[in-house]
């Protein structure tokens, strides 16, 4: 099993401002060049839970594609995929066989339970694996022992919400 500590969400099309739900803000700490380097970031204005413009504009990190990541972030180089991704046996970057690792989908449970019931379970129900099928409300409840386990000694003040 393959696990990686990120959130993404798809583009809205055709909207040119699309709107979530709720206004998430994830501490990503520090980002590797790599990390950071995948990102398709889009300005969006959120709304409140209850439907409300928030009336501020946010960032949130899409989902793109193997070849917008190619054409856009490696000017259309083979050699520079192959540099960064393809000699570690990586063929693409966008995956829908990944899962949520378990000490970071547990922070961010935590921090979402901390700002109330209505915001965790708007992120349980509205949040999805890569397959984008299964709810992280459905994760959990196949794997709940994630809740119960412990970052790693040197995270725990920065993994636990």
């Amino acid at each position: 099993m393959f696990e990686i500590p990120a959130a993404s969400t798809r583009r809205s099309a055709p909207a040119k401002n699309p709107r979530r739900r709720a206004l998430v803000r994830l501490d990503l700490g520090r980002r590797s060049p790599v990390r950071a380097h995948l990102r398709a970031f889009v300005e969006v204005t959120p709304d409140n839970l209850d439907g409300t413009s928030t009336g501020q504009a946010a960032i949130i990190c899409c989902k793109s594609t193997d070849e917008e990541f190619k054409r856009d972030r490696l000017h259309g180089s083979a050699e520079l995929f192959h540099e960064r991704f393809g000699r570690w046996g990586v063929d693409r970057v966008w995956r829908d066989d990944i899962f949520p690792c378990r000490v970071y989908l547990r922070h961010c449970v935590l921090a979402a339970t901390a700002l109330g019931p209505a915001f965790r379970d708007n992120f349980l129900d509205s949040s999805f694996l890569g397959d984008r099928t299964t709810t992280l409300r459905t994760w959990l409840d196949m794997h709940s022992d994630i809740m119960h386990e412990l970052p790693p000694e040197h995270l725990i003040g920065r993994y636990s919400g």
